[in-house]
């Protein structure tokens, strides 16, 4: 996962867990506060129509009551009873009907009210009425009553809020108004006297319902929360990754030699004091390398000075020294003094290569430069040390770019630089090993090439050094220490620079890296 994904995640996350735990706490806080106040209400309104239901059946007791104990009902003849029940079904609006009957004074006829069970019918419930009056003798007469039930049903109905449903029901349970409601409900009973129930219902959806609501516009201002989040990631990823980037380039560069990169430092904050130390640092490694340069530079003009003086010096004897020996090699008729003359003339020889190699490092310019195919110097020079490379049982394995970009440089030098590098790759492999040439594009102003070797490679304490003149990590005097110093002349000539890799026991890797040939790209 990238630092942008990392960042946003981490952003999305300090944005959306806060935002869904306060929504969450705050639902639940004002879900349990508005159940409290619902069943406080749903109570209330309970207690209201059990309160409705028994008022209005004690209003129609008295009424009825109070009139037909006024009454002589012994002494009334039969259209006088019917006038009298007529005027009592006249005192109240939902008295059904009334009949008058005598029946024997018992213990069981307690003067005052009775109450039956409810009777339902096609139409609105009603309640059935008794009441005991005094009579004469041993008889007493009883009225009896029918109380409509519809108008307290359409005062409960009336009187309910929206959503909320209130029913009566008997002593056994069954609605006399209303019906019960099914599903997920809120509830709340209250006892309206005769056993009867006054129960209140409210679906929970629509008591819940706002609270519903609140968690839609929750989960809206959670998404809003993430995105803007996002959007704040995105442009703090830029703000972070931009400079990041530039320091990531830069490092590339510095580990590639390029010592002059710098990064840009567009910000006070942290990033910009980094970019300003990396680029502190860049100077100094610059400085360093240049001092480094200023003492290998005095290093090698002592070379040349060497160089100069021995040249001049030693080739004229040494001239004459191999000349004799030839003159005597071409009449000598013992063997062993042809040995001994064929070692002078050897060692005589190897004399004149050292001598050759230190004028070299003595020239201060190198021949006219001109476009260059790096690909075909490694070709001549695989071709040139191959019956080396075959005598040493060493593989050569060719990578890179079928065609690479052109240089500006000296083919005879190049061709003598590499050919150094493969010197040294065949000595440090014997017998037996691989040894890799590759040409590529480095950049796109850089063409390299490498040779990689599997020989006994270099010690890290050693690297520094390689390219010191007279300098060897070889266990014979067979070279002088100049091949590689000679390379890195050769190399900085050309406006180049080397690097190496190297590991004890597993192998060696010199990359040469030198400008694509463009304005300016020209050996001094």
């Amino acid at each position: 996962m990238t630092v942008r994904a990392k960042l946003l995640v981490i952003l999305g996350i300090v944005a959306a867990v806060p935002l869904a735990v306060f929504a969450t706490t705050t639902r639940r806080t004002y879900e349990a506060e508005l159940a409290s106040r619902l069943e406080e209400l749903h109570g209330r309104t309970a207690e209201a129509a059990a309160r409705t239901a028994t008022t209005t059946i004690d209003a129609a007791q008295r009424a009825v009551g109070g009139l037909a104990r006024t009454i002589p009902w012994g002494a009334l003849s039969g259209e006088e009873l019917a006038g009298a029940l007529r005027l009592i079904t006249e005192q109240l609006d939902h008295l059904a009907d009334a009949k008058i009957e005598r029946v024997a004074a018992t213990d069981h006829a307690v003067v005052g009210w009775s109450v039956a069970e409810p009777t339902r019918g096609s139409g609105a419930p009603a309640v059935r009425m008794a009441l005991v009056v005094a009579g004469a003798g041993s008889e007493r007469w009883r009225l009896q009553v029918g109380l409509s039930l519809a108008g307290i049903c359409e005062e409960l109905a009336a009187t309910a809020p929206t959503h909320v449903t209130t029913t009566l029901l008997d002593a056994r349970g069954r609605p006399l108004c209303g019906a019960l409601a099914t599903g997920d409900v809120l509830t709340a009973s209250r006892s309206a006297g005769l056993g009867w129930t006054a129960t209140v219902q409210q679906p929970r959806a629509a008591a819940f319902g706002v609270l519903d609501r609140l968690r839609l516009h929750m989960l809206a201002w959670i998404a809003i929360g993430i995105a803007i989040a996002m959007v704040a990631g995105i442009v703090l990823t830029r703000a972070i990754r931009r400079p990041l980037h530039h320091l990531g380039v830069a490092a590339d560069a510095i580990a590639r030699g390029e010592l002059e990169h710098r990064v840009p430092v567009t910000s006070p904050d942290e990033l910009g004091a980094l970019g300003v130390a990396f680029n502190r640092m860049a100077s100094e490694l610059q400085l360093a390398a240049a001092q480094d340069q200023l003492v290998q530079s005095r290093k090698l003009a002592a070379v040349a000075a060497l160089g100069a003086g021995v040249a001049h010096e030693i080739n004229n004897p040494l001239t004459g020294v191999l000349g004799m020996t030839q003159i005597m090699l071409a009449t000598a008729g013992d063997p062993r003094l042809t040995t001994r003359l064929q070692t002078i003339e050897r060692e005589a020889l190897r004399i004149r290569g050292i001598v050759e190699r230190m004028a070299t490092l003595a020239q201060e310019t190198l021949p006219t430069a001109q476009r260059v195919d790096l690909a075909s110097v490694v070709e001549a020079v695989t071709t040139a040390r191959g019956p080396a490379l075959a005598a040493a049982g060493i593989t050569v394995n060719r990578a890179g770019a079928t065609i690479p970009p052109l240089i500006m440089g000296n083919p005879a030098q190049l061709e003598l630089a590499i050919g150094q590098l493969v010197d040294n790759s065949i000595k440090a492999m014997q017998p037996g090993g691989l040894l890799t040439l590759a040409v590529r594009r480095a950049s796109d102003a850089e063409v390299s090439v490498s040779v990689a070797d599997t020989g006994r490679g270099i010690a890290p304490d050693l690297h520094e050094r390689i390219f010191e003149p007279f300098f060897t990590t070889k266990d014979d005097w067979s070279g002088v220490g100049l091949g590689l110093a000679l390379v890195d002349r050769i190399v900085d000539a050309h406006h180049g620079h080397i690097h190496v890799t190297s590991e004890v026991g597993a192998g060696t890797t010199m990359t040469v890296t030198l400008p694509v040939a463009a304005p300016g790209a020209h050996l001094e």
